[in-house]
């Protein structure tokens, strides 16, 4: 299978991730439920774009050129209640 990119969206409780050939057509369709970690595995990637939604509370990140991909790991995970996100430091 070649691949051209990888659309992964994140809406809610879902995880979709939709493989692309080079043509636009859609090739391979995965989903996990929002509450699993999911570890995935890209090589070749040439360009990233991160977009946030505005509308809901998601995320859209597509990949492309990539060459080859795995879900390396989806394992449940518990939601730690009073937690939120904060700032990410960056480290060198």
């Amino acid at each position: 299978m070649v691949l051209e990119s990888v659309i992964v969206h994140y809406e809610k409780e879902c995880v979709k991730v939709s493989f692309y050939d080079s043509l636009g057509k859609l090739i391979n369709f995965r989903e996990f439920s929002g509450e699993r970690r999911i570890t995935l595995d890209f090589s070749g990637v040439e360009e990233v774009r991160i977009t946030p939604y505005s509308f809901t509370e998601g995320l859209m990140v597509v990949l492309k050129g990539v060459k080859e991909f795995k879900v390396l790991e989806a394992e449940e995970v518990e939601e730690v209640p009073g937690v939120e996100g904060g700032e990410v430091e960056e480290q060198e």
